[in-house]
């Protein structure tokens, strides 16, 4: 009988231990990953909240076929994937609803990315970047760009604001933070942009 029971507790000892074991690095890799994802997709839901009804079903297929297939490290993500991570990094603000025009280019070009903002709601547009290649050197020397960047947006199609990169940052400022600090409502900035 006493066997059995120091048998018992040394199989709960060893239990606890690999319970109390530190992770492994590819464990903690693995769980900030996931963690990653899931504050991924808690702001691509905020996003899909704002897409008009129209436009909500080509979104969510859009997000999905990227999300099974995310590419390569340092591959560029699609510009509606990539409007989630700024959401999720605290950079632009949704209003309620988003003009249809506005998500139409992510579908229309494929290269569109949310790289300006508006100066005024500070909502998020797209333009395609400029693209420097091999085209762009002569000889080892940078000649230019080799194909310039595209701006769909000087004025911002939900409010009118003037658009352009850090626009609405530039405007406001650390006044932005202060006064939203205590709302926390979707897209309260977390970090200083300037």
């Amino acid at each position: 009988m006493g066997l059995r029971r120091n048998i018992g507790t040394r199989v709960r000892q060893l239990e606890r231990r690999q319970r109390e074991r530190p992770l492994s690095y590819e464990q903690l890799q693995e769980q900030a990953n996931q963690r990653s994802w899931e504050r991924w997709l808690d702001a691509a839901e905020r996003l899909l909240t704002a897409v008009a009804p129209e436009q909500l079903d080509s979104v969510v297929e859009r997000l999905k076929q990227w999300a099974a297939h995310p590419g390569t490290v340092g591959s560029r993500w699609p510009g509606l994937a990539t409007w989630a991570f700024h959401l999720e990094d605290g950079r632009g603000f949704l209003p309620d609803r988003l003009p249809a025009e506005l998500i139409d280019v992510y579908f229309r070009d494929e290269r569109a990315q949310p790289d300006h903002d508006c100066e005024d709601c500070g909502v998020l547009v797209p333009i395609r970047p400029s693209v420097i290649d091999e085209r762009s050197f002569v000889h080892c020397v940078f000649r230019g760009v080799a194909e310039e960047k595209i701006c769909y947006f000087l004025r911002c199609p939900h409010c009118g604001g003037v658009t352009a990169q850090g626009a609405y940052w530039k405007k406001h400022g650390r006044e932005v933070e202060t006064m939203r600090a205590g709302e926390g409502g979707a897209g309260t900035p977390r970090g200083t942009r300037r």
